[in-house]
C-alpha cells in the first residue's frame, strides 16, 4: 500500500470506530430501557419477592417477530478478588470504582478463618523485571521466561478531541476519554 490509501484506510477505520462507538451508546441506552420494563412487567406478572428478580428472565419480541430481547436476571455472585490495606478489604464496584468491604478479619472470625475461605494469588511488583535482576542475578531469565506472555498487537485510533500521545496528554477527565483498542490475533 502506498502513503495515500494508508491514510485512506486510517480514515475510514476511524469513521467506522467512531460509528460503533456512538452506536456501542445507543444500544447501553435502549438496553437498560429493556432492563426497566422487563423488571416492571415480572413484578406486574409474577409473585417475586425480591427486588433484584434473582434467577428470572423475560422475552420481549420485536415487531416482525423476527428477532427476541431475552433480559436475564442472574443471582449475585462472589467477588473475583479484593484487596487489604489498613486492615479493611476493598474491591472494585461494577463501574470500576473502588468499594470498602469493610474488615474482614473480625466478619470471618479471625485470621485462622480468614485463611481457610480465601485463596492467595501472586502479582508481580512494580518495575518486576527491574527488580528480579537485582534480587536473583542468576535466575532471573528464567524466571521472566516463565512468567511472560505473548502480547497481541493492538490498534488505536485518536481524533482531534482524543490526540496522539499519551492517555495523561489528554486534558480530559479520565471517565471521558475515549481510546478503542482493538486485539488482533
Amino acid at each position: 500500500m502506498n502513503s495515500k490509501q494508508i491514510a485512506s484506510l486510517v480514515s475510514e477505520a476511524n469513521e467506522l470506530d467512531q460509528q460503533i462507538a456512538a452506536s456501542t451508546a445507543l444500544l447501553k441506552q435502549k438496553k437498560a430501557i429493556l432492563i426497566e420494563q422487563a423488571m416492571l412487567k415480572l413484578r406486574e406478572e409474577s409473585d417475586i419477592k425480591d427486588a433484584l428478580h434473582s434467577g428470572a428472565s423475560y422475552t420481549f419480541k420485536s415487531e416482525d417477530g423476527s428477532a427476541a430481547a431475552l433480559i436475564n436476571f442472574p443471582g449475585k455472585k462472589l467477588l473475583t478478588s479484593f484487596w487489604i490495606y489498613k486492615g479493611k478489604a476493598y474491591a472494585y464496584g461494577e463501574e470500576k470504582e473502588i468499594i470498602c468491604l469493610g474488615n474482614l478479619d473480625k466478619t470471618v472470625d479471625g485470621p485462622e478463618n480468614f485463611g481457610k475461605l480465601f485463596a492467595k494469588f501472586f502479582k508481580p511488583c512494580k518495575a518486576f523485571r527491574e527488580v528480579v535482576k537485582i534480587i536473583l542475578p542468576k535466575t532471573a531469565e528464567k524466571l521472566l521466561a516463565l512468567l511472560e506472555q505473548n502480547n497481541s498487537p493492538r490498534v488505536s485510533f485518536k481524533t482531534k478531541e482524543t490526540p496522539l500521545g499519551s492517555p495523561d496528554d489528554v486534558r480530559l477527565p479520565r471517565s471521558e476519554r475515549r481510546r478503542t483498542t482493538i486485539t488482533v490475533d
